[in-house]
């Protein structure tokens, strides 16, 4: 018995627009995240949140959290010196 070649088929990239549920999710800004992690955080008792907590609570990325950690802190020593003052 002889092997018979097999026509692979071939890949194509889609012509035309790509229906929206078939693309890739954009991922949520960074206001929106700021926002979020303002919301999450809000009712957490205790000092400071950690960006370990953070990051859990929002579902990002490391790189992201420390931004978003950064702007926190920025907010709650704001708030402080207000309140102080």
């Amino acid at each position: 018995m002889k092997p018979v070649p097999v026509d692979l088929p071939v890949c194509r990239r889609p012509t035309g627009r790509v229906p929206r549920s078939a693309r890739t999710p954009r991922s949520v800004g960074t206001w929106e995240k700021l926002l979020e992690a303002r919301e999450a955080t809000a009712g957490w008792p205790g000092a400071e949140p950690t960006g370990e907590a953070i990051r859990k609570a929002v579902r990002t990325s490391s790189a992201n959290v420390r931004m978003l950690w950064d702007a926190l802190r920025a907010e709650l020593d704001a708030d402080s010196e207000a309140t102080a003052a």
